[in-house]
């Protein structure tokens, strides 16, 4: 290049070559807005992926003008680095380098795995809408200008966004490139022998600014950790004097305190976040860039309306940082202290008031005094006297109440009160009694039949029954003092008079005689019955049932008969409403539950069997789960955990479990490595409180080893032809309870020999009080007399309901013998 006439050059002729000094400078200077090039090394762990994806995402926005371009972007890197976690079977970092050619953005994604076949691909080919891979590489060859795939050694992705550079310097030696990936060379990678940085330095280019991870994790850590909010800015001036500030960098409680996003704040300038006109606390902030004292002051955030306390501190340079701190429940707090103050001061004005005008009044009362006394003094004697009478006279109606009590006995009213005292006590002691019946069981045909017989023998009635609403019609659905066949008895509205008036009034009601009223049809004809006390049952604010207990004489229920069945009937619907909402929520689980269930695997050299058998009667479906994964090289691998709690939250963790097992596997085989990372993903979730404990087994069918791991779950069994004996894995705690490694043990298997897993519902079981427990187990499979799985499992599970009766706790069984 060569300077225009005038330009600085020691006055050398029109153009002659510039002094090499004065290149150098030029050089330099526009060099130094060059934007620097990235690496990024990342882990090929899939929970890595955000993290780089963020720290991606902040180069660009720094320096792209289309926010769209950095979105496609970041989308193609994500989608890149994700297919080498899955498909690279490489544990070596993937690398993503990252820069600018002139006003081009290059992007570098590179993995050391078994490479890829990229004549396969054709960009201009649709992908199958139901295929399950194949879609990433269409959409990066569509979201960049240009895309080339490079398979040596590992899979390269290189991909060329054409013009999105902020504001491009133009460096002499970039200039003449053309811009496209054919012509770029490399972006700052290493080859042979070579580092990035020499590589870069040699090409003329800035090197790649490689920051080490462990201070940038420290930094973000107290970046993030602080409770104040905390910004970083640099100062804008024009024509020298300061025009705007531009956010750099802002924790999450400054974004909180502002109400900012954080891709539409950092990074961008005041004028672009805030609106037109000065920004905010301009003048305040060029003083603290210029190096000033920290200026502290006090702001409100005009999307939140919250009270700042700003503190603004220099940097240096034209940099400065601001602390703010939010008063807005201080200034709260003040404000309400003032309004309380005012309201006492109006309070001790009324109070001076009232107090001169009870003086004024006083001063009036003095003036009498003396007169007042004296009639005081004549009241007071009179008073005397007639108390003394008076007691005279009460000591003398007391003795004559007294002896009156001693002649008569007591009245017929108190009598009464007495004996409806008792009824009331002996109905609340029964309807106690009754409640602790209902609570012991969730069946439904159970609570209403203990119900119904309660409360006839409660109210020493004939007969009883329960009518339900079957529309138009009521159905006899359980009766106490009838035939058996009287169940299922339908009715018609005319011939059940006595539950559609209970259901018209919604209130309990009672006929001493229904013969007299008339009412005595259908049902209640067949019977020869008289008086009846009618109970309405609800279900979410509809009458569903009626309580019917009846007497075969004219019989007048009492108010608090009446009462008992009012509140008995209140049991009993919300009896039903619980009954109904489990039901929904076990119907729920069951459904999830069941298509969560994964069949197991047909493995050559390798017999497999499963049962799993829920509780007797369960309030809701549980944890228990397996898995087995076939794998190249006769490898195995074999789940069987319990995750903590019931129904849909248990069965939903079950399969995070599961995928999370297969996801990892494709990574490792490592027992320790996966129930290690397992645990690390439960551990990071901030809405999971479950725990789980599973036993992880590899399986070397060709070696005949087996490599098993615990977190927390029982120890699985060896049967062979010699008997039957627990195989002690290392114990580490179970999954989701605190960060912790976890070990393998090793342990023979040989042909014909049958390991069977377990879950806790199996050793747990108990009579009377009593666990099944390990001993108990070994000896039953030993009493077995076989290896075959399909067998012992079944003669397992059978022994197991046999002893317990009733299980408390479901129950999964897999067993699994090596044939070859």
């Amino acid at each position: 290049m060569t300077p225009p006439p005038g330009a600085a050059g020691g006055g050398a002729p029109a153009g002659a070559p510039a002094a090499p000094d004065t290149v150098a400078v030029q050089s330099l200077a526009r060099r130094r807005l060059a934007p620097p090039r990235q690496r990024f090394a990342v882990a090929p762990e899939p929970y890595r992926l955000a993290r780089l994806r963020a720290r991606v995402r902040d180069y660009l926005e720094r320096y792209c003008t289309d926010r769209k371009a950095v979105w496609d972007v970041v989308f193609c890197v994500q989608e890149a680095c994700a297919n080498a976690v899955r498909h690279s079977g490489s544990a070596a970092d993937i690398e993503v380098f990252v820069g600018f050619r002139g006003d081009d953005l290059q992007v570098l994604i590179k993995d050391h795995g078994h490479g890829f076949d990229t004549g396969r691909f054709e960009a201009e080919t649709l992908p199958d809408p139901d295929a399950e891979h194949g879609r990433g590489l269409y959409l990066m060859a569509h979201l960049a200008d240009e895309m080339e795939l490079r398979s040596d050694g590992g899979l390269e992705v290189r991909l060329l966004k054409r013009a999105v550079l902020s504001s491009a310097p133009v460096d002499e030696l970039e200039a003449e490139a053309p811009g496209g990936l054919a012509d770029a060379g490399e972006l700052d990678t290493e080859s042979g022998s070579e580092s990035a940085a020499g590589s870069a330095s040699e090409a003329g280019e800035p090197a790649a600014v490689d920051e080490p991870a462990a201070v940038d994790d420290r930094f973000r850590l107290l970046f993030e950790s602080v409770t104040e909010g905390v910004a970083l800015y640099e100062l804008i001036e024009r024509e020298g004097r300061a025009a705007d500030y531009r956010i750099t960098q802002a924790n999450r409680s400054f974004l909180a305190q502002t109400g900012l996003r954080a891709n539409g704040a950092r990074g961008w300038l005041a004028s672009e976040v805030f609106g037109p006109g000065e920004p905010p606390h301009l003048e305040e902030y060029a003083e603290a860039a210029g190096g000033a004292a920290p200026k502290v002051f006090e702001s409100v955030a005009p999307a939140t309306g919250r009270s700042l306390r700003l503190t603004a501190l220099p940097l240096g340079a034209g940099r400065f940082a601001t602390v703010s701190e939010d008063v807005t429940a201080r200034k709260h707090a003040v404000e309400e202290l003032e309004h309380a103050a005012e309201a006492l001061e109006g309070a001790a004005a009324e109070r001076r008031r009232l107090l001169d005008t009870i003086c004024s009044q006083a001063e009036t009362i003095r003036t009498d005094d003396d007169t007042i006394r004296s009639h005081l003094d004549t009241i007071r004697s009179q008073a005397e006297t007639i108390r003394a009478r008076e007691a005279e006279l009460s000591a003398q109606v007391t003795a004559l109440e007294a002896q009156k009590r001693r002649v008569a006995g007591p009245t017929d009213e108190q009598r009464r009160q007495a004996e409806e005292l008792a009824e009331r006590v002996e109905l609340a002691e029964s309807l106690n009694a009754i409640n602790r019946l209902l609570h012991s069981t969730l069946d439904f045909d159970e609570i209403m039949q203990r119900a119904l017989d309660g409360g006839v023998a409660a109210l020493a009635a004939d007969a009883g029954t329960i009518e339900l609403r079957d529309r138009p019609d009521w159905v006899v659905a359980f009766q106490c003092g009838f035939s058996p066949a009287a169940v299922g008895t339908r009715l018609s509205r005319g011939e059940a008079p006595n539950a559609s008036r209970a259901m018209a009034y919604r209130e309990p009601f009672a006929t001493a005689d229904m013969q007299a009223a008339a009412t005595d049809v259908g049902f209640v004809a067949d019977h020869d019955l008289r008086g009846v006390l009618a109970v309405p049952l609800f279900a979410q604010d509809a009458v569903v049932g009626c309580l019917l207990f009846y007497s075969k004489r004219v019989r007048v229920f009492t108010d608090s008969e009446i009462d008992f069945g009012r509140k008995l009937g209140a049991t009993v619907s919300l009896a039903i409403e619980n009954s109904r909402l489990l039901a929904e929520q076990r119907r729920a689980a069951i459904t999830l539950q069941q298509h969560l269930i994964h069949p197991l695997p047909e493995v050559t050299g390798l017999e497999l069997a499963a049962v799993s058998q829920p509780a007797s009667e369960p309030a809701l479906v549980g944890g228990d789960f397996h898995d087995v994964i076939a794998l190249k090289d006769d490898l195995v691998l074999v789940l069987i955990g319990d995750v903590t709690g019931k129904g849909i939250p248990a069965a939903g963790m079950t399969e995070t479990v599961r995928s999370a097992f297969r996801t990892l596997a494709l990574i490792s085989t490592a027992p320790e490595f996966i129930l290690r990372h397992i645990n690390r993903m439960m551990l990071e979730e901030p809405h999971v409180d479950q725990l789980v404990t599973a036993l992880l087994l590899r399986i070397d069918l060709g070696r005949g080893v087996v490599s098993l791991s615990s977190a927390g779950h029982p120890p699985p069994v060896l049967v062979s032809a010699d008997g039957a004996s627990l195989v002690e894995p290392p114990y580490r705690p179970p999954l989701g309870a605190f960060g912790s490694t976890y070990e393998t043990r090793q342990v023979p298997l040989a042909v014909g020999e049958t390991l069977v897993l377990y879950t806790d519902g199996v050793t747990e079981a108990r009579r009377d009080g009593e666990l099944l427990g390990e001993q108990r187990l070994l000896r039953l499979l030993e009493e077995a007399g076989t290896t075959e799985p399909q067998a012992l499992v079944d003669d397992l599970a059978r022994a197991v309901t046999d002893y317990a009766g009733v299980l408390q706790d479901d129950v999964q069984i897999l067993a699994l013998r090596r044939t070859e």
